[in-house]
């Protein structure tokens, strides 16, 4: 990966420090789940501790500022206090534009390769760097938003494993993602729709991700986050689910509470860079 600059990585270097009394808010946002509540296993039952790079980099992070802040955390002391996780938020993947995220044959997100290179053989951009994080002893996060996206059903590309097609098991209905768009809903009553979210997790688990934080989520995603944390159980391996909110009421709180790792509670604690933005100045 291509070095930083010497400014840059100082910077990293201090942000953790600085942050530390916000980091919990940052990445956690809600109480363990109760012993006798049901996440995916393997997973840690009180709220992680870590570093995203959603909103001091925004659209502009790449693999070598999540190298960085893997390096920061590690080496300034924050992992002996419990901090790390390393999640990469939005951006990761190719949007084209409003027709939705690129996909590939299978219907799932395309990995931006101009900012995370593919590795020898091939291998995924964010598989290079969950390696990386993976090295120094700490453990790799990735974004997703519920639902298909519109290109996959253009397409109307096979689900992994099955005879079934994206057009069998999307509806109209529009899902969020904030900066991208063209995501529509799944009918989990149709068959090949568990299938499709394994596949996406399945190849999560292949990359090496120890965390998805799942976005955007209402009140009607009760669906999705159940198949959600079915996917990580089929995957077998331990991935933390955080259910963060498009806007999401009490209602829901049963569903979080029997599916989810941890849950978002409140609006983002932004940090711009002292640009003045308060926490409800949202770039969403």
């Amino acid at each position: 990966m291509r070095r930083l600059p010497r400014s840059l990585t100082a910077a990293l270097l201090a942000m953790p420090l600085a942050a530390a009394p916000a980091a919990v808010s940052i990445l956690s946002g809600a109480p363990a789940a109760r012993a006798e509540a049901s996440p995916p296993p393997g997973t840690d039952l009180s709220p992680v501790l870590g570093w995203s790079s959603w909103s001091f980099f925004h659209n502009t992070g790449d693999a070598a500022v999540d190298e960085a802040a893997a390096r920061a955390m590690h080496d300034s002391g924050l992992e002996r206090l419990g901090y790390r996780y390393i999640n990469q938020d939005d951006f990761w993947y190719q949007c084209p534009g409003r027709q939705g995220p690129s996909v590939d044959k299978y219907g799932r997100w395309v990995v931006r390769s101009d900012r995370f290179p593919s590795g020898p053989h091939g291998q995924s951009g964010i598989a290079v760097v969950a390696r990386y994080v993976h090295r120094l002893g700490l453990r790799f996060g990735i974004y997703v938003t519920p639902g298909i996206s519109r290109q996959a059903v253009a397409r109307n590309t096979p689900i992994l494993g099955t005879r079934y097609t994206a057009d069998d098991i999307a509806t109209t209905a529009r899902q969020n993602n904030y900066n991208c768009g063209g995501m529509v809903g799944i009918d989990y009553s149709r068959p090949g729709a568990q299938a499709f979210v394994d596949s996406t997790v399945g190849q999560f688990a292949r990359w090496g991700v120890d965390y998805i934080k799942l976005d955007g989520i209402t009140d009607h995603n009760k669906p999705d986050i159940r198949a959600w944390s079915d996917a990580i159980r089929h995957s077998r391996r331990p991935m933390q689910l955080d259910v963060t909110e498009g806007s999401y009421t009490v209602a829901l709180g049963p569903v979080l509470d029997k599916y989810a790792t941890q849950w978002e509670y409140t609006a983002d604690i932004e940090n711009y860079g002292g640009k003045g933005l308060t926490d409800d100045q949202n770039v969403r």
